[in-house]
């Protein structure tokens, strides 16, 4: 049986600031988010029951997806270094004390994959994007964003890209997952046979790291980008992001690695995202306690767009009835609330983090139940 490869992890955040220098801020923001923005980058997909964290110290709520990628604070980090350590915003804004308040930094994330820069659009730093941007093999800046900009404008302006496939791709299934009562897509590998070559391919990205009972487990699923961490984790949630992923990194410090056994069966959901938050709670105000770039500049609009999507594609696996003794099946099916946690090896913090907790971010079943189908564009 063929086993394709194929890109499997697709991540893309991306945060903007865009500081005005004029006295009429406030009707170029409306102007520039009506017409231009909305236009250019709208999702295609609106959210209630998401969020889009604007950091890791935000509550988990019950019922509630969250999604925080770092660009935000990368942006802003930007914005401190160009124009000081002690600059602030007037009047004073509460979000941003939790927004600086981290050791969020570059170094959690390797310069291939992110850009981060900031200037004057009439200095050239739209050029300066392309250019860094091409660098990396990143997408264009796309300009109508900036169409509305003078010449004595300033961006700010974060990119984050990762494209982490695996290595052999898991098989999908079909309404073979159900999550809070609902059918949705998912893929792994259905009753692990040693005896089949693609399972056991599939079976080599497959790491338990943590297994209390099936409702509590903390699995890695290795990428064929060693240096990039995938988690999953579905455990029981602490009161913030940040709380549960200090509770999933407690897990795997104590916990013995294990692989998958004969007969266990690994379900992971088919995520997609593709998400905007603007934070209003920084525009139209004035950017304090700097001397240069940035003196007397006020955050005209401050905008945060996620997309992410995991999956993995692949054909239909024979299966047979086996009859074994030994250790206890371990189920790995992730069908209650779990996190996902995207990071650099040796990073002090991840780069994305989303908490699953309804089915707004899966994708819905497209087949018929229990039956697993090969999907259209995997041939390669």
């Amino acid at each position: 049986m063929k086993t394709t490869k194929h890109k499997t992890i697709e991540i893309m955040a991306l945060a903007i600031g865009i500081l005005i220098r004029t006295a009429t801020a406030s009707a170029f923001i409306d102007s520039w988010t009506t017409n231009t923005f909305c236009a250019a980058s709208s999702p295609t997909k609106s959210y209630t029951r998401t969020t889009v964290a604007h950091s890791l110290q935000c509550a988990i709520v019950k019922g509630t997806n969250l999604v925080w990628c770092n660009t935000l604070q990368l942006a802003w980090r930007k914005l401190c270094l160009v124009a000081g350590d002690k600059v602030g915003l007037y009047p004073p804004v509460p979000l941003l004390t939790e927004i600086t308040n981290n050791t969020i930094s570059l170094n959690d994330i390797d310069n291939d994959s992110v850009v981060v820069e900031a200037g004057i659009v009439g200095s050239g730093i739209l050029e300066t994007l392309q250019k860094e941007l091409a660098l990396r093999s990143k997408e264009n800046v796309d300009a109508t964003w900036f169409a509305n900009l003078s010449p004595g404008d300033v961006v700010v302006y974060s990119y984050l890209s990762k494209c982490l496939p695996f290595r052999w791709s898991f098989s999908r299934f079909h309404a073979l997952s159900v999550f809070a009562g609902t059918p949705v897509e998912s893929f792994g590998i259905e009753e692990f046979l040693d005896e089949q070559r693609n399972e056991v391919q599939m079976a080599t990205q497959v790491s338990i790291l943590d297994y209390a009972d099936e409702s509590n487990i903390v699995v890695e699923l290795k990428t064929s980008c060693h240096e990039d961490v995938l988690i999953l984790a579905m455990i029981p949630p602490e009161k913030s992001l940040g709380n549960t992923i200090s509770s999933v990194y407690q897990r795997i410090s104590c916990g013995k690695a294990s692989t998958i056994r004969e007969t266990e069966s690994l379900c992971v959901p088919v995520i997609d995202i593709d998400i905007l938050r603007r934070y209003a709670e920084l525009e139209n105000k004035q950017i304090i306690g700097s001397t240069g770039l940035f003196a007397g500049a006020t955050i005209g609009i401050a905008v945060q767009t996620t997309r992410f999507h995991l999956d993995e594609r692949g054909t239909r696996v024979e299966s047979r009835t086996v009859f074994a003794s030994g250790l206890p099946s371990r189920k790995l099916i992730f069908d209650k609330p779990f996190l996902v946690i995207l990071s650099r090896r040796h990073a002090k913090n991840p780069y994305f983090v989303l908490w699953i907790d309804n089915t707004e971010v899966l994708v819905p079943c497209t087949g018929e139940s229990g039956v697993m189908k090969p999907v259209p564009g995997m041939e390669q």
